[in-house]
């Protein structure tokens, strides 16, 4: 499925989610996401179907999740493509960090997200200690599997003179030593570090975007693609309704921008 922004549509087809699949409260439009600390899956979904159909109807479109979640896909695609451009013998690598929920200590879906939060601060913050944060730019994106639980992915570009694999695992590393439920056996070594030596080489052109502003590494665009809220709401799969609610009932960023990659806009 293709995400980059096509127009928004205002008008949903109501059918497409029938009350016996999703009952609705009367005022599920209404609930913020700061209500569904706790919840269940079913009723963050519930209450998530609701907010993206009252934004859907509204007059608005640039304030709605979704709106948001294109301008942070375009966001990431500019990251990899900027910083393969400046950083020296650019350098690529995507780091998966996941947890096991029966060691995080919580019970809600809803509230696992914060852990997988935490580990891509951590991961993050331990590659840009080790190499600076200059010659690296790092992009993090918080997804869910189909069963609700989260983990993420994070696309690293860096200067090839001062970064290699072994910063990467380095951030593994922090993520397993300070994130509830991350365990090493979720971090094999090849598993958890892909990389990429010659990243301007590998990068591709798929879409007119590409084309007017340059190739893609084929890493950042599998990142940028897992953001929630991207789909319109009739087309949405039930594995993106879920991990939609997820998110906007977490009430923290599913992204992180860190080294030169917070300097992009």
């Amino acid at each position: 499925m293709s995400h980059e922004c096509q127009p928004f549509e205002t008008e949903v087809n109501s059918d497409d989610f029938a009350p016996d699949h999703h009952p609705l409260p009367n005022d599920a439009g209404l609930v913020v996401a700061e209500e569904l600390r706790g919840a269940t899956i079913n009723k963050a979904e519930d209450a998530y179907i609701g907010r993206r159909r009252s934004e859907a109807n509204g007059p608005f479109s640039s304030g709605t999740m979704r709106a948001r979640a294109c301008r942070t896909y375009g966001r990431v695609l500019t990251v990899d493509r900027e910083a393969r451009s400046r950083l020296d013998d650019a350098v690529a690598g995507l780091v998966t960090l996941a947890i096991d929920p029966s060691k995080t200590g919580v019970t809600s879906p809803v509230e696992t997200v914060d852990a997988v939060r935490d580990g891509m601060s951590a991961c993050s913050r331990r590659i840009c200690d080790r190499v600076g944060r200059d010659y690296v730019a790092i992009v993090g994106i918080r997804e869910f599997d189909s069963n609700g639980v989260p983990h993420a992915h994070l696309h690293v570009v860096g200067d090839g003179n001062r970064v290699d694999k072994s910063d990467l695992h380095a951030g593994v590393g922090a993520h397993i030593r300070s994130t509830p439920g991350a365990v090493d056996d979720d971090h094999q070594f090849d598993l958890a570090v892909g990389w990429d030596q010659h990243p301007t080489e590998t990068a591709q052109k798929k879409t007119e975007q590409d084309e007017e502003h340059g190739p893609v590494h084929p890493r950042a665009r599998y990142s940028a693609t897992g953001l929630p809220h991207l789909s319109e709401l009739g087309k949405m799969d039930s594995h993106e309704i879920t991990q939609g609610a997820l998110e906007w009932a977490s009430g923290s960023s599913s992204t992180l921008f860190a080294g030169v990659a917070r300097d992009v806009s």
